[in-house]
């Protein structure tokens, strides 16, 4: 489960990143991220006071979603076509 979040976690990060230019922050955004959905997933974790069980699910989510950030989602079109259909949207419409 963790593999299978963090590969599909860099359009979903893109997407909550989309106003932010600074790479710095996008990492630390990334990363709560990958934090919060390794707490929803091992929430017993959690609740039994497993921490090494939750440090692992972090790692195991951030590493994936950064090697297939790095791999395949860096440098593709299809983030391209993602970052421009996001601005579009956000874009303010004039209205006549």
């Amino acid at each position: 489960m963790e593999m299978l979040l963090g590969f599909l976690l860099p359009p979903i990060v893109e997407a909550v990143n989309k106003d932010i230019q600074n790479e710095p922050e996008r990492f630390i955004i990334a990363y709560v991220v990958c934090i919060l959905l390794a707490c929803g997933i091992d929430w017993q974790a959690i609740a039994n006071a497993h921490l090494v069980n939750l440090l692992y699910t972090i790692s195991i989510i951030a590493a994936e979603s950064n090697v297939m950030f790095v791999l395949y989602w860096k440098n593709s079109l299809v983030r391209v076509k993602l970052q421009t259909a996001l601005k579009t949207a956000n874009a303010p419409t004039t209205t006549q």
